[in-house]
């Protein structure tokens, strides 16, 4: 698609001409029409009619994945994390290695190591993510479904946002099956601090591994809080609070 770099910048359609914005500028593009029926049976389209597939099936496993936990999530994600989480799952269903080209499918790529690295590490926000904000090491142990952190201190590991005075550290750990879309959620307490604190606490989230088959996923929040007249109320915004997954089996 073209960058439009003129005076003339408009959205929507106009004369089969679209003009679209985004974070990367304006653009346009030309309305290019093709048949049904050469689209479907065309081998010129076969590679399109492949990548539209996949990319349908992305977003389904994007929705029924993110539905098992989708309170967990609000408050630490920012507006790009389903499209950029339709993604991760695009790129769990190419690292399947036993199916044939055009038919790969999730439950097949999610076993390989390439297709765990694909969804560990993910960032929900990427405006306030939990690597910028958390400057400390944390334990996963997978056999008990815990979450460790020795010697924390709040003011010296948390990059709290302007308007924060208090922090709120969690874990959660999630168990989803990517060939029934089955799951299960459990999560720990949160911890709460201020963001001045200089006290040193080894924590332990003890949450336990959900029932069930599929892969277990942990994850690691982060939210901020702002104290007024004794009451704690959470920051507004992007830079409200942020979760990784920190691990998956």
């Amino acid at each position: 698609m073209a960058k439009n770099m003129g005076l003339i910048q408009f959205s929507g359609t106009i004369g089969g001409i679209t003009g679209v914005n985004s974070k990367e500028g304006h653009h346009i593009r030309a309305k290019k029409d093709i048949p049904a029926s050469t689209y479907a049976t065309s081998p010129s389209y076969v590679d399109f009619r492949e990548n539209g597939k996949a990319w349908g099936e992305s977003s389904r496993l994007r929705k029924s994945f993110l539905d098992g936990f989708k309170l967990f999530v609000q408050g630490c994600s920012n507006p790009r994390m389903y499209s950029r989480m339709t993604g991760v799952m695009g790129r769990i269903i190419k690292s399947d290695t036993v199916s044939r080209k055009g038919e790969f499918k999730a439950v097949n790529g999610i076993v390989t190591e390439k297709g765990k690295e694909m969804l560990n590490g993910f960032e929900f926000n990427r405006d306030c993510s939990l690597s910028s904000v958390l400057h400390e090491t944390y334990v996963v142990d997978r056999d008990s479904g815990s979450v460790s952190i020795d010697g924390f201190v709040a003011k010296k590991w948390i990059k709290a946002p302007k308007g924060a005075t208090h922090v709120v550290l969690q874990a959660g750990i999630y168990r989803y099956d990517f060939g029934n879309g089955v799951s299960s959620f459990m999560e720990g307490e949160g911890v709460t601090f201020e963001v001045k604190s200089k006290e040193v606490n080894d924590l332990v989230f003890d949450v336990g591994i959900p029932e069930g088959e599929g892969t277990v996923v942990f994850l690691l929040r982060v939210l901020f809080f702002q104290q007024v007249n004794g009451k704690l109320y959470a920051l507004n915004g992007v830079k409200g609070g942020c979760m990784k997954v920190i691990d998956c089996c």
